[in-house]
């Protein structure tokens, strides 16, 4: 079983991944960190988890994985 694994990534990987401005990439980090505290998970200032920003952000790789299963 391949498990996936998340990595932190900074506001300069999440600027590139949705092609927005670093300063708007801190904004969009906020807010998911946000969400994530309010579910009880810690945070790291200025960093997200890889996966959960690709869960949020993109729904058809989720329901990719979900017509493969």
């Amino acid at each position: 079983m391949t498990e996936q694994v998340g990595r932190m990534i900074n506001a300069k990987q999440v600027a590139e991944v949705l092609n927005i401005s670093v300063s708007f990439a801190y904004k969009v980090i906020d807010q998911l960190n946000k969400e994530l505290k309010k579910e009880g998970f810690l945070t790291i200032h200025g960093k997200v988890d890889s996966l959960y920003l690709t869960k949020r952000f993109f729904a058809s790789s989720e329901l990719n994985k979900d017509a493969g299963s």
